[in-house]
């Protein structure tokens, strides 16, 4: 009796075992028949592209960068290679406020609240068409129940079928009806490129809500296209993540005090912030919250506030790093104009990465390579400080 009921369960086993199996070849069948329509057009036929609005995307991005300390290693780098009164509070409460602020991506631009969807430079975009509506949160639910397989940073759109207007799903109203929905996925980020894997989960996410909501499910481009956009986004990030740095020293040797870097630091308005280091604020409303930093020349750079009086240091590093920075060379100007203010309160001057003393022209240089970088970056569609710049660096 006993081993009738074994084997009885050991039957049922298999037949589950069989099922999965079946349900994953047919949906990778499925995933492959959906790539092979969009990438097979009938003879004579141009291949299907989607229709884009007129205003780009755009999207709510945690601003709250961190910026890079200057490196150890071999990363790109542009090298440009005692005052008591305090501040005055508006000034200085006018820097606090840029550090503080939530930055408005869409200031000033036309249009007005602009669209939110996938970035199509460099997220894979999983699409659900369709003329029927359905409820934001009956959707959302299915989603959030698989979204956890997704390794890459990834959202959901919705078209909102009262306005036609595209929003991040999540920060819609529970009972709005959607029209439409899209999944996207971005191909790099800090941990590298997307894989095969990574794009197969998304599009079984993406199959599991077109059986829900009886749609078909639409891709934006290959599994192999998406690979190789990635390969190509990669090699753009390692040409453009670079840091400007300005190095100062004491002009006649000696070393700088503590306190008198925290006043003079106050003076010419830097705050004191994140990673134990001061900070310019961004009053640009574009790009990263911190414009530039200042640490300390020698390691670890950090600076411990409960210890200003007896610190001391031979030297100042202050750094921008120019993909998440909107307007670099205007940057670059500011960046120079606080490290003059902080050299001429602490009895500084401008040095090199061979701590030789750093002229006026090799600074004219500097801005020159930034205003080229600039330039480049935006001829290729990703300028410094914007949207898909900030989601890259």
């Amino acid at each position: 009796m006993e081993i009738n009921g074994l084997r009885l369960a050991l039957l049922l086993v298999g037949i589950v075992v069989v099922l999965i199996v079946a349900v994953v070849s047919y949906d990778r069948r499925r995933i492959k028949t959906i790539l092979g329509r969009r990438t097979r057009p009938r003879a004579g036929q141009p291949a299907p592209r989607w229709s884009e609005p007129a205003l780009a995307s755009q999207s709510e991005l945690d601003l709250r960068y961190k910026p890079k300390a200057p490196p150890d290693d071999d990363m790109p780098v542009l090298v440009v290679e005692p005052v008591d009164d305090e501040l005055p509070a508006p000034e200085l409460e006018e820097y606090e406020r840029a550090a503080s602020m939530p930055l408005d991506l869409d200031s000033g631009l036309p249009g007005g609240v602009r669209e939110q969807r996938p970035d199509p430079m460099i997220d894979f975009v999983a699409r659900l068409p369709g003329d029927t509506v359905v409820l934001r949160d009956d959707i959302l639910g299915e989603y959030k129940q698989h979204e956890y397989l997704l390794d890459k940073p990834h959202r959901i759109f919705g078209r909102d079928a009262e306005s036609g207007g595209w929003r991040d799903l999540e920060k819609l109203a529970p009972d709005t009806r959607v029209s439409e929905v899209e999944l996207s996925l971005q191909l790099i980020d800090g941990a590298g490129r997307v894989t095969e894997s990574d794009l197969n989960k998304l599009a079984q996410l993406g199959l599991r809500l077109a059986d829900r909501m009886s749609r078909p499910l639409k891709f934006s481009m290959t599994f192999e296209e998406a690979q190789e956009k990635a390969v190509e986004m990669q090699k753009f990030c390692e040409e453009y993540d670079v840091l400007v740095i300005v190095n100062m020293e004491p002009t006649h040797g000696g070393v700088f005090r503590g306190r008198l870097i925290e006043v003079a630091a106050r003076k010419n308005g830097l705050v004191f912030g994140e990673m134990n280091i001061f900070h310019r604020g961004n009053r640009r409303t574009r790009g990263a919250r911190q414009l530039f930093s200042m640490a300390s020349l020698f390691k670890p750079g950090e600076f411990d506030p409960s210890r200003f009086d007896e610190f001391t240091t031979g030297g100042l590093t202050f750094f921008m790093t120019i993909p998440v920075t909107y307007d670099p060379p205007g940057a670059f100007d500011e960046m120079l104009e606080c490290v003059h203010g902080m050299c001429e309160s602490l009895d500084g001057r401008l040095i090199d990465r061979d701590r030789e003393p750093l002229t006026d022209d090799a600074l004219a240089r500097i801005r020159v390579q930034l205003q080229r970088i600039t330039a480049d970056m935006e001829n290729r569609g990703v300028p410094p400080g914007g949207e898909t710049a900030m989601r890259l660096f």
